[in-house]
């Protein structure tokens, strides 16, 4: 049998095959060691990323925070499309008879002074008794009427004044709601009547004030 002999390569050889293996060596470490850069510490750059590649499989559920969106970007909700122009609220209740309409338009008026152009007059010998609030009323944006006024009864009639009409109490019947107030050094009882009369029940001498009565106006 023949012996086989193997030759060694020669000097210029063996430095090609060492210079290859050092280069192919070199650049595995490199992809190696920017693959785990990129994984273990977190440090993903937008250069490293393709546009449009991330997806929502790709983002952890409720991590993302306000300060992540730009809301200027952000499309209507299909379900809140009428939302910015929205000026009523159409499937709202009625309270007192006003609808919602009514509540967002209708402003909080200014006192309507008794006894003034325009307003009702005092019947009998009624009369402000000059050291409290002046005898008036105003109707609030809910339609509830308040009356005000610190009054000197003596020697009248029981009908103070006469609330003209949207300012007087949704009821029933000709007779209206009693209110209890204060009344000479004691306590009176105030009615107001379907026709808008404003009566002092008791006929008090001295003092009574209608501050704090308030009730819903119909309509």
């Amino acid at each position: 049998m023949r012996s086989v002999r193997f030759r060694l390569p020669s000097p210029s050889m063996a430095v090609a095959l060492l210079a290859l293996f050092v280069a192919l060596g070199g650049s595995s470490y490199a992809a190696l060691k920017v693959n785990s850069r990129q994984i273990v510490d977190n440090s993903v750059r937008s250069k490293d990323l393709r546009n449009n590649d991330v997806r929502s499989k790709d983002v952890r559920n409720d991590t993302l925070s306000g300060a992540d969106i730009n809301e200027a970007q952000l499309g209507t909700v299909p379900s809140a499309t009428t939302a910015g122009s929205a000026t009523t609220a159409g499937n709202a209740d009625t309270v007192g008879g006003v609808g919602p309409n009514g509540f967002v338009r209708t402003p909080t008026e200014t006192v309507r002074l008794v006894d003034t152009p325009g307003n009702p007059q005092f019947q009998g010998s009624w009369d402000n008794d000059g050291t409290g609030a002046l005898a008036g009323f105003f109707k609030d944006q809910f339609g509830v009427v308040h009356l005000q006024g610190d009054l000197d009864p003596v020697g009248s009639a029981s009908t103070i004044f006469v609330l003209p009409p949207g300012y007087r109490p949704d009821m029933e019947g000709a007779t209206g709601p009693q209110f209890s107030v204060i009344a000479d050094s004691g306590t009176g009882v105030v009615q107001i009547d379907s026709d808008g009369a404003v009566r002092d029940v008791n006929s008090h001498s001295a003092h009574i004030t209608l501050n704090g009565i308030t009730f819903v106006a119909t309509h």
